[in-house]
């Protein structure tokens, strides 16, 4: 990809590769696949309408398991130890012992309201995680598969298109969605 415009059309069309390839070598049914493409970007197109859509880095997946492994280590006297092995300031192992701290008694005690725990990720990956496997397994793609499709498109995303911004427009979508299937990865 170097040397090469990042737009919208491309990031787009990178899904659809993704989410075709995935159903293709699992199914072996091109029509299945073409249909599974359909709905995923139906769903992205539905949930975001037009709006700037922002790719995380892999960061936001690995910080959870980074804070868990400083909370393990933590024996109340080693935050200046813990801040140099992670590259983190002090203040940072602070932050995290509390966090996670909050965490572990909000896990042993009944709340009175529900904490939503999905707001810390990155709207793109709710999306991805809570509704692309339901679309694609209401266009007949089994559950398991669908969760991992979904897991490969943010993986593809996270690694090519990392903290990139972008708009799935209705001129797009449309575009996308009126295609012939022998022309599903071009406009």
């Amino acid at each position: 990809m170097a040397g090469s415009v990042i737009d919208s059309q491309s990031i787009v069309t990178g899904i659809e590769h993704v989410v075709f390839n995935a159903v293709l070598n699992d199914i072996g049914n091109e029509g299945m696949a073409i249909k599974a493409v359909r709905s995923t970007l139906e769903c992205l197109y539905i949930n975001f309408r037009g709006q700037v859509i922002y790719i995380p880095n892999k960061y936001h997946n690995q910080k959870s398991d980074r804070h868990s492994a400083i909370y393990a280590e933590f024996n109340g006297l080693n935050h200046k130890q813990l801040a140099v092995k992670y590259g983190v300031s002090t203040k940072c192992i602070y932050e995290v012992v509390k966090k996670m701290r909050t965490k572990a008694i909000n896990e042993r005690q009944q709340q009175l309201f529900e904490l939503d725990e999905a707001e810390e990720r990155p709207i793109l990956i709710q999306v991805l995680d809570d509704y692309v496997p339901a679309e694609l397994a209401r266009s007949g793609i089994n559950q398991d598969m669908a969760r991992l499709i979904s897991s490969n498109i943010a993986g593809y995303l996270m690694d090519q298109y990392p903290g990139i911004l972008f708009t799935f427009s209705k001129q797009l979508y449309d575009a996308k969605n009126c295609v012939d299937n022998h022309d599903l990865f071009e406009i």
